[in-house]
């Protein structure tokens, strides 16, 4: 069978609507723009520490300085540099000389930290802190504290090592800027001498410490030997006392015996008659006269005496 032909060209499909296209394509770029954002975020989104700062640079020039915490920049345009505000410690041993002159090694610590309100001069002159050090610190401290050592004997280097520290850092004060940094602390954290030295010094003090203790075993030895001479003066007192309580005892005795001879003396010499008694006892030992002349007094006496001498009463109860 055959169609007939009406004169009308054949049907097409549907085409969308013109308002649903558009809300496709506006979908479309309104992800693509979020999309950029967040990718413009995470690009140049960045943190700094605590502790530093930032230098924001853009096509390399410094534009800002960021503070610690979530900062921005622009991605592919914007760079940043990282400068540590913290304290930093540059320690070196410099070969140097005293005023002997003996050779030694002196170790020194400087501690510096760069000014917040510098850091864009820091990076514009010098890039980093370590290019600093190597062109400001490295070549002015070490002229700085050999001068200073230089001043010092050996001897005064042991003894006076405050001082010689305050004068090695005004000497560093003066020849390395304040401007950029700041210097926060200076040490001589050693001085070494020479081997030969040190065993000098080793040796004189072991010969100080043995002279103390030499000392103090004299010392010892004195204290006893005062302890023996106080005991022995103490002894020779006591003797010396008792001497003299002994001579004292002495010459009292003889004193009093002394007494009784001068009595008798004057007893004899008052009556003649004793006299001729005591001779009379002396040629007969024991017998006394019994007739006695003269009328004094002295013959009671007398006869009392020859009484009481030896044989007196056998005698005269035989009579």
């Amino acid at each position: 069978m055959h169609q007939r032909s009406t004169g009308q060209p054949p049907s097409s499909p549907p085409r969308p609507s013109l308002p649903a296209f558009q809300l496709h394509a506006r979908t479309i770029l309104i992800g693509a723009a979020a999309l950029l954002v967040a990718l413009t975020a995470w690009l140049g989104a960045f943190n700094t520490q605590a502790g530093t700062v930032d230098i924001v640079l853009r096509w390399g020039a410094p534009v800002r300085v960021t503070e610690p915490g979530l900062n921005f920049k622009i991605p592919l345009v914007g760079t940043r540099h990282t400068v540590d505000l913290r304290e930093r410690a540059y320690t070196q041993i410099y070969e140097s000389a005293s005023k002997d002159p003996m050779e030694l090694n002196v170790a020194v610590t400087l501690n510096w930290a760069v000014n917040k309100q510098h850091v864009v001069q820091m990076f514009t002159q010098f890039g980093d802190l370590e290019t600093f050090e190597q062109r400001i610190i490295a070549p002015r401290l070490p002229d700085a504290v050999k001068a200073v050592v230089s001043r010092f004997a050996v001897n005064e280097l042991l003894t006076k090592r405050n001082e010689l520290r305050d004068q090695a850092k005004a000497a560093v004060f003066e020849v390395i800027p304040q401007q950029i940094i700041a210097i926060t602390g200076f040490a001589v954290k050693n001085v070494e001498f020479p081997k030969a030295y040190t065993q000098q010094i080793a040796a004189v003090q072991v010969a100080r410490e043995a002279a103390n203790a030499q000392e103090q075993e004299l010392r010892k030895q004195n204290f006893k030997a005062m302890e023996t001479v106080n005991t022995a003066k103490a002894q020779a007192d006591a003797t010396k006392a008792r001497a003299e309580a002994e001579a004292y005892a002495i010459m009292i005795k003889g004193k009093a015996q002394l007494d009784i001879q001068e009595r008798q003396a004057t007893i004899l010499k008052s009556n003649p008659l004793l006299i001729d008694w005591e001779r009379a006892t002396r040629l007969v030992p024991g017998v006394l006269p019994n007739t006695f002349v003269g009328g004094d007094s002295s013959a009671a006496l007398m006869f009392k005496l020859g009484a009481s001498q030896p044989g007196s009463s056998d005698k005269s109860t035989a009579k």
